[in-house]
């Protein structure tokens, strides 16, 4: 099979229909206009956006992912590669000619057989969509959760630049690897006085990535580094090491709720009340953001 999978090929078709489907931060503005949520919303209940929002835009992904799908299956099976024309054939000629004399329930035990045996001499090219499929729902989960964070941000009329705003130029003459995702207020500041500023990484979940953040301080030189996740992973051991750190984890109220005797734990909610209540709209600190104790 392996010399009859036309991997380039194919590589191609779900590039080209994948670049169809429309991008996180347009999920984000669609449902948000078409659910009227305002600013106010958010900022009396961020947990609704960043959580809920967030796995109901996903589930709206999930339903374009599964037409993206079936149109590569169209593809595929209506192409003219000699093994998927030829699996084709033959499961076409397994059917019968003339199926008007079958029960409802033999032409689909008929249907079913037909499909799967195409489906499964034709499973490389499964294989590879699903990967795909795989791929893109990771990095679109990350996208999704950065773009809901940096609207709560300014729903608080918090100030703060990003990694488009930012720049390669700014992380490189930093020495900041993109595992910084949003500074407050902004690059001025942070060069100017960095401890004045609250530097940001969101992950959806943590696993052992959170390791990265600490490779992140040690390299550039971070006072201190504001972990956001979704990821209910960690561990009491994982926290002491990132509070020897310096590094806060901003949480939803559910896993905080786990973590009471850790003052490096805040939940989502008090977290960007806090930072809206240190910056000023017009982006110059007041007073270093307090941490916790």
């Amino acid at each position: 099979m392996s010399d009859q999978f036309r991997s380039d090929w194919w590589a191609d078709e779900i590039k080209a229909q994948r670049s169809k489907v429309a991008a996180p931060a347009k999920y984000v503005a669609d449902y948000l206009a078409r659910m009227s949520i305002s600013d106010r919303q958010i900022r009396d209940n961020v947990e609704f956006l960043l959580i809920d929002v967030r796995e109901l835009i996903y589930d709206n992904y999930l339903l374009d992912e599964a037409r993206l799908n079936t149109k590569l299956m169209r593809t595929l099976f209506q192409s003219e590669i000699p093994f998927v024309r030829q699996q084709l054939q033959m499961t076409l000629a397994n059917l019968p000619a003339d199926l008007s004399g079958f029960s409802r329930g033999k032409v689909e035990s008929l249907i079913v057989e037909g499909v799967a045996q195409a489906s499964g001499a034709c499973f490389a090219y499964i294989q590879a969509l699903s990967t795909s499929n795989t791929n893109a729902r990771r990095s679109r989960a990350g996208t999704t959760f950065e773009t809901l964070f940096a609207r709560a941000l300014s729903a608080f009329s918090i100030p703060f630049e990003d990694q488009n705003s930012l720049g390669s130029q700014f992380y490189s003459k930093n020495n900041l690897g993109k595992k910084v995702d949003f500074i407050v207020p902004s690059a001025k500041q942070y060069e100017d006085l960095r401890n004045k500023c609250a530097i940001i990484s969101t992950k959806t979940t943590l696993r052992e990535r959170w390791q990265q953040v600490v490779e992140e301080l040690e390299r550039s030189n971070v006072p201190h580094i504001y972990l956001a996740t979704l990821g209910e992973d960690v561990t009491q051991n994982v926290l002491t090491i990132m509070k020897n750190y310096n590094i806060t984890l901003a949480v939803p109220s559910v896993v905080k709720s786990r973590y009471q005797g850790f003052h490096n734990v805040v939940e989502f909610q008090q977290f960007f009340e806090e930072l809206s209540t240190t910056y000023s709209a017009k982006g110059t600190a007041r007073a270093s953001l307090q941490l916790p104790e």
